[in-house]
């Protein structure tokens, strides 16, 4: 017999998520994306911010989170989502 019931059937979905500022919640976010198997890139102006994320296991890019070359070095076309 096969289940059907969406209750029985899980589906996981990764999806790639563009992370814009280093902030405290931002880190946080970045943390549970990861826990939860999503790729996640983190874009952050400041140096400082991007070296205390390194603790974490993140891609990150270094640049003003308005800047569209560094919107599209971190992946902005093919994100699934976006978080300010």
């Amino acid at each position: 017999m096969i289940c059907t019931r969406a209750a029985e059937i899980r589906e996981i979905v990764i999806v790639q998520v563009i992370v814009l500022g280093a902030s405290r919640a931002g880190l946080l976010l970045v943390r549970s994306l990861i826990s939860a198997g999503h790729d996640v890139v983190l874009v952050d102006p400041n140096s400082e911010s991007i070296a205390n994320s390194k603790k974490i296991s993140v891609i990150t890019v270094s640049g003003v989170i308005i800047d569209i070359d560094v919107l599209r070095e971190a992946g902005i076309e093919s994100a699934d989502a976006v978080w300010p």
